[in-house]
């Protein structure tokens, strides 16, 4: 899991050899859009663009781009998706030999203020606790991402 802050770091030669060292890689925050070409040799690329920006942004922002390498790709599956932001894969135990099926949480939190927080007006921290109850009765869960911690005073309404 790594937060990227940018579309285009996979045209650098070191962040990619990082990447290409794993099976699975999360990246948050990837700023792409469904025309940024995100690939890399022998992965699949499962990208979760923001669908919309603010009318005054000069970028994309928010996002997730999943890597799964193709040789172990058959062993996984997308098995929730919440608004292309709380992504839940399946690591198959027949596949990887294991004695339960893994349940993966990707997630990219927005901030309070992001537009996306104000057009899905959904609780994700709700969604996540039931998918993390739901899961957890059939398998091991295993939970990253980027929750956006930061602290600051929100005004009670």
């Amino acid at each position: 899991m790594w937060n990227c802050n940018s579309s285009n770091k996979t045209e650098h030669k070191y962040f990619v050899s990082i990447l290409l060292k794993n099976n699975i890689c999360i990246l948050s925050e990837s700023w792409t859009d469904e025309h940024v070409d995100f690939n890399l040799p022998e992965y699949i690329c499962l990208n979760f663009s923001r669908k919309f920006k603010h009318r005054n942004a000069k970028r994309n922002s928010g996002g997730l781009t999943i890597y799964i390498k193709e040789s172990i790709k058959d062993g996984i599956s997308i098995v929730r998706n919440h608004c292309d932001t709380l992504i839940w894969l399946k690591l198959d135990s027949l596949f990887f030999c294991s004695t339960q099926d893994i349940y993966l949480r990707a997630l990219y939190m927005w901030p309070d203020v992001s537009p996306a927080a104000r057009i899905y007006d959904v609780n994700l921290f709700d969604m996540l606790q039931n998918d993390v109850f739901h899961f957890e009765s059939l398998g091991s869960i295993v939970l990253v991402g980027d929750v956006n911690a930061m602290v600051s005073l929100k005004p009670i309404i």
